[in-house]
């Protein structure tokens, strides 16, 4: 079970991995708060958007209009 729920046997636990052990059992208090942390820790996605520093999500809204941009400038047109 602990490997299933992110615990990796070292001797301190880290707070992910506390966080995924929470989460992985059902009825402990801090559920919520243990989602979060999950949540925090994934690679940036519309989902977690939110909390990251408001410096990086305008970083990301502008990579995303780059990468936009891009693929329309290379677009090649379909052959019939």
């Amino acid at each position: 079970l602990e490997q299933l729920c992110g615990e990796t046997g070292d001797r301190q636990p880290t707070p992910l991995g506390r966080a995924k052990a929470l989460t992985c059992t059902s009825n402990i208090p801090g559920g919520a708060a243990a989602q979060l942390v999950r949540r925090a820790a994934e690679p940036w996605s519309p989902f977690n958007h939110d909390l990251f520093p408001t410096s990086a999500r305008k970083y990301a809204v502008a990579l995303l209009h780059i990468g936009l941009l891009l693929a329309r400038a290379f677009a090649v047109a379909p052959q019939s």
